[in-house]
């Protein structure tokens, strides 16, 4: 493999573990992200990555594209040429920060809570997102799909999810029966 051909790999990677180390967030890759889509805005132009570019523009768009990085001499700019063709993918969530992402697009109605409520608030989601990340492993959301939910079930946790919820409802039933007075 040629040390061209390898660089998009070890560059995915390399986002995939730095947001794997910032809470489930690839910060410089949604800088990036941030700064072509900006760009793009200030050239009249919406941003799209290259691979929608190839599928979703008609031949006429994708040419103005060129054509503007042309007129304008920038064809050399690397971040030029990112923002007008779509160079730069969108930034990567990881499944353990999905927490993250919900409580930051939430955020306006979580302002009421104390921190004791924000905590009872988030615990349960860590909880359950914890327990699918031991069942799938941490990798990029995007790389969910149908087939995942239809692996988990076949993988050597077979039921694991009906498993715990059978030994949950077995704890809440045991306790009850303590609780409950014993006539003489």
């Amino acid at each position: 493999m040629t040390p061209a051909a390898s660089a998009p790999a070890k560059s995915s990677r390399s986002s995939i573990q730095n947001s794997s180390d910032t809470g489930g967030r690839d910060r410089d890759g949604e800088a990036r992200y941030e700064q072509a889509c900006n760009r793009a805005r200030s050239l009249g132009l919406n941003y799209v990555p290259a691979a929608d570019a190839a599928v979703n523009l008609t031949l006429d768009d994708i040419l103005r594209r060129f054509e503007i990085l042309t007129r304008r001499g920038t064809a050399d700019s690397a971040s030029e040429v990112s923002a007008v063709l779509g160079g730069a993918p969108a930034p990567v969530i990881m499944i353990d920060g999905m927490v993250d992402e919900f409580e930051e697009i939430i955020r306006a109605s979580l302002t009421s809570k104390s921190p004791r409520q924000r905590k009872k608030w988030r615990q349960p989601k860590e909880t359950a997102l914890s327990a699918f990340v031991d069942l799938v492993g941490n990798r990029p959301i995007t790389s969910l799909t149908r087939q995942t939910r239809f692996d988990c079930g076949r993988t050597g946790r077979t039921g694991w999810w009906l498993e715990r919820a059978d030994w949950h409802c077995q704890q809440v039933h045991r306790s009850r029966q303590h609780d409950v007075p014993r006539h003489q």
